[in-house]
Parts: structure tokens; C-alpha cells; sequence
């Protein structure tokens, strides 16, 4: 897997282990290998619940293909797209119970996340 090897022979990264596994934690995903069967799991560690959340099987690819950062910069392009969907409902909701005022502060989150978006984006066609 091109995302653990990635890891691996990047010597300012931090290895952490426990006695089943070796693991990694950066820009929100956890990529950990386990001893007994050399199996890979990737989790998204930015959840809204208290346990991290497998990563899409078409994220698990982009890990595997095409590294650590591109695999990384999907996770949180994804999670920022969740957010401004709830944004988005926020926004609607607002406008339909007349809370104007609260309107305001959620444009100006949704564009905060819109310009994450697009750094995310603009960082997988610098590494093209």
C-alpha cells in the first residue's frame, strides 16, 4: 500500500504503536497495520461521534494507489462537503422559521468551508 510506504520512509514522521498494530495520525486520518495479519485499516479520526469511521472503499483505493497526502486531501474534502450540506440545511431551516439573524453567521461559515474546499483541491493539482 502506497500510503503506509509513504508513511514509512518519511523520517519526520512519528510512528506510535501498541502491541497489536503500528499506527499513524495526521490531517485527521489514523492508518494503522496490524502485526498478526499485516491488514490495513484507514479511519477518519474528525467524526462527530465518539469512535473514527472507516474511510470509503474509494478513499481506501486512493490510499493504496496514489499515497498518504492525496488519500488525506479526500478525507477532509469529503468531510468539509458534509459540513456545508448541514450548512446549507442550517441556512434553510433559518430562513424558513424567519431567524434572519442568524442567517448571516452561516453564509459566512459556508464560505470559510467553501475556501477549504478549494485549498484541498487546489493542493491535488499541485501533486499532478
Amino acid at each position: 500500500m502506497k500510503a503506509w510506504e509513504d508513511l514509512a520512509s518519511d523520517t519526520d514522521r512519528s510512528l506510535c504503536w501498541t502491541q497489536s498494530s503500528d499506527w499513524y495520525m495526521d490531517m485527521g486520518v489514523k492508518i494503522e497495520r496490524f502485526h498478526k495479519d499485516g491488514r490495513i485499516e484507514i479511519k477518519n479520526v474528525m467524526t462527530f461521534t465518539d469512535s473514527f469511521e472507516d474511510v470509503s472503499d474509494d478513499l481506501y483505493e486512493v490510499f493504496k494507489s496514489n499515497g498518504w497526502m492525496e488519500g488525506c486531501i479526500g478525507v477532509n474534502i469529503e468531510v468539509c462537503q458534509s459540513k456545508l450540506l448541514r450548512i446549507n440545511s442550517l441556512i434553510k431551516s433559518h430562513i424558513g422559521s424567519g431567524k434572519h439573524s442568524l442567517v448571516e453567521p452561516m453564509i459566512e461559515k459556508r464560505l470559510f468551508i467553501q475556501k477549504k474546499i478549494n485549498k484541498y483541491r487546489n493542493l491535488l493539482t499541485k501533486n499532478d
